[in-house]
């Protein structure tokens, strides 16, 4: 404690003297201090003798404390063997300076803020953040951001998982979890302030206040969660896991291939649980142990490795020269692309994504979309699933590829940093940062109204946010107090009164909408009487156009059978009642063709369980009536020849026609037309 204080110390008189105000100083020591207090070396009861190099000397005897071959009276950081010069004497090591973009002979860069972050270099290196990344935990708000909202800017506030076939992320209501199910794995317990989440094969487990918890399929013991001392992130594996603690990485589930014998690690910083191996990071780089059928675990030379990612077969890591795999490649998931100083990469299944300064980079297999990279506004996480990939960005958590599950439908996540109850998943808060607003319709960057209660005066931003006075705030050029058309989409043309054409003449046909405020650019005129189709049109000169008009003249089309589909587009019209349908208006028997239609039970079987399940999936039905459907299909007739119809048929074959006489071919012509119409 007393070696922390003065440390401490010295750091609050360099701030306080490069003009930095005492409450920042203060914030950044409030969050150092826990972290310093909860090692256990310093809350031994007893004055202790320390031994920070291990060389089995003791710091007070010690002229070398942290061994690094500099001697304490000339090591500016004595107990950090990372660093023991600095050429400028502005307080930031050498080292630190290269690593972080700056300049090691110039003094005035302590003072800077190259990332824009709202820190400046020496706040940064005391806090532990990036001086050349602006958001160092990789969770979309800024490091200065988090430490004047007395948050840790170098422990995620969101985050991503990507199992197999489900998906989870961690928000403002804790952990939320979708997709697959079967085993449980999005059924998530109750977390006490969780901080991480990961995802695995068909479990998963999060960190909270209570330690590791685990939920989901647990047939080799994955989720079986051992004793653990203060553990700071976990792992969750195809079917094992692995945690890091204050004992070093454990790990536990099955160990077919020694995934959970842990190997001896030296002060490991970060560990991976893949398929049916492990790998970590410690002060001698990347271990690997556990299968090794694909190459995945022969570790290459790596320069300075700070992440390693295990996946199904291959592994990939983030060192000094950027990204680096090795393992299967039968995909191309080991040929990493060009990519611009990459901050993370994640393996998985046949794929591998990055993100670097572009955004996120994915390449591999890509038989369901996974590697095919959507829009993304500034993404900072990315995480590899079995076949779908998720990511993290400025507006919201997005998913692509595989979604036979759902993994890739992201739900209503709570993503409310500013706290003002406006969610930012989907870009619905225009300011996540700031309490006082949220709407800015025409993006100018000044909001249109307060949030209710707010005003001004509660604005956090820097400079504080500036009502839009004016007075259009969807940007069409004309005033809100003029305009009949508010929210006209960017770009769109519009008539003096700001409407477009969409907003008054939904089916462009010229005839407006019932109750359009304005002609638009094209002066639209009447009332249209079939909105969605062409009031033009007209085949029967009855004055109902041909979408509202079934055109034999016997009056408007409707809806025959009132199943909520216009005659004009529905595809089954005659619906038993009740029926669940499709957008076509048909139900599962319409589209398997009735069962009067039906001359094959086995086929007519087969074709209700494959369309129930089609509609179950789309949410028409439940798996309840599915089972239902399937099981009176089943026990139906439908498709089956009676046994009097069977005689009857036998009976008609032995029969012989008559041989001669008019009235013979007559008989058989009427037959075989009989034969055909009943066909029909």
């Amino acid at each position: 404690p007393a070696e922390y204080f003065a440390t401490m110390s010295e750091v609050f008189y360099q701030h306080l003297a490069q003009g930095i105000s005492m409450t920042r100083v203060i914030l950044l020591l409030s969050l150092l201090l826990p972290l310093t207090l909860a090692s256990p070396t310093l809350l031994a009861a007893v004055p202790v003798s320390i031994d920070t190099d291990g060389d089995g000397i003791e710091n007070n005897q010690d002229a070398d404390d942290d061994g690094d071959g500099v001697v304490d009276s000339q090591d500016p950081w004595p107990l950090d063997k990372r660093y023991s010069k600095d050429t400028d004497s502005d307080g930031l090591p050498d080292a630190w300076e290269t690593s972080n973009s700056l300049n090691p002979n110039d003094v005035s860069d302590a003072n800077s803020d190259t990332d824009e972050d709202g820190l400046s270099a020496i706040e940064e290196f005391a806090a532990g953040t990036f001086a050349n990344r602006s958001d160092s935990d990789q969770d979309t708000l800024p490091d200065g951001w988090e430490i004047d909202n007395s948050r840790n800017p170098l422990a995620a506030d969101y985050q991503i998982g990507a199992g197999f076939n489900h998906s989870c992320a961690l928000d403002d209501a804790g952990v939320q979890c979708w997709g697959w199910n079967d085993d449980g794995q999005t059924n998530v317990p109750a977390l006490s302030n969780p901080v991480q989440v990961s995802a695995g094969g068909f479990h998963t487990c999060a960190l909270d206040d209570t330690g590791v918890q685990c939920w989901g399929r647990n047939g080799d013991g994955q989720t079986d969660v051992p004793a653990l001392s203060n553990p700071v992130q976990v792992s969750a594996g195809t079917t094992h896991t692995c945690a890091l603690n204050d004992t070093g990485v454990q790990c536990w589930g099955t160990n077919e291939t020694g995934q959970t014998n842990v190997p001896a690690l030296s002060s490991p910083m970060q560990v991976s649980a893949g398929r049916n191996y492990t790998c970590a990071v410690d002060d001698t780089g990347v271990q690997c142990w556990g299968s090794n059928d694909y190459g995945q675990t022969t570790v290459p030379a790596l320069p300075n490795p700070v992440q390693v990612s295990a996946g199904f077969g291959h592994t990939c890591v983030i060192e000094d020269t950027g990204v680096q795999c090795w393992g299967s490649n039968d995909y191309g998931q080991t040929s990493v692309p060009a990519l611009s100083t990459p901050v993370q990469v994640s393996a998985d299944g046949s794929h591998t994504c990055a993100v670097d300064d572009t955004g996120v980079h994915c390449w591999g297999r890509n038989g369901e979309g996974q590697t095919t990279v959507p829009a993304l506004s500034n993404p900072v996480q990315v995480s590899a699933g079995g076949g779908h990939t998720c990511a993290l960005n400025d507006t919201d958590v997005q998913c692509w590829g595989r979604n036979n599950a759902g993994q890739t439908n992201v739900p209503g996540l709570r993503i409310d940093p500013d706290g003002d109850g406006y969610t930012n998943q989907g870009g619905l808060d225009a300011f996540p940062l700031d309490p006082a607003a949220s709407k800015d319709t025409d993006s100018d960057g000044m909001p249109d109204e307060w949030n209710p209660g707010k005003s001004q005066a509660d604005s956090t931003s820097n400079p504080i946010l500036i009502l839009d006075n004016d007075d259009d705030n969807d940007g069409d050029g004309i005033a809100d107090e003029a305009d009949l058309c508010p929210d006209t989409a960017t770009g769109d043309a519009v008539d003096t009164n700001g409407c477009s054409d969409p907003q008054v003449d939904a089916d462009g046909d010229g005839f407006c909408d019932v109750g359009g405020s304005s002609g638009g650019p094209s002066n639209c005129t009447g009332v249209d009487i079939c909105i969605g189709f062409d009031d033009n049109d007209d085949v029967d000169g009855d004055g109902i156009p041909n979408g509202c008009d079934d055109d034999d003249n016997d009056g408007p089309l409707g809806d025959t059978d009132a199943d909520g589909v216009n005659n004009q587009t529905d595809q089954c019209v005659g619906t038993t009642d009740g029926a669940a349908i499709d957008a076509d208006g048909c139900s599962i028997d319409d589209i398997c063709g009735g069962c009067d239609a039906s001359n094959h039970h086995g086929l007519y079987v087969n074709c209700i369980a494959h369309t129930s399940k089609q509609f179950e999936k789309a949410d028409l039905i439940s798996r309840i009536e599915r089972q239902q459907i399937k099981r009176a299909a089943a026990k139906s007739d439908c498709g089956k020849k009676s046994k009097k119809s069977k005689k009857s048929g036998k009976s008609e074959k032995s029969e012989k026609p008559k041989k001669s006489g008019k009235s013979g071919k007559s008989g058989k012509s009427k037959k075989s037309k009989k034969s055909k119409n009943s066909k029909k």
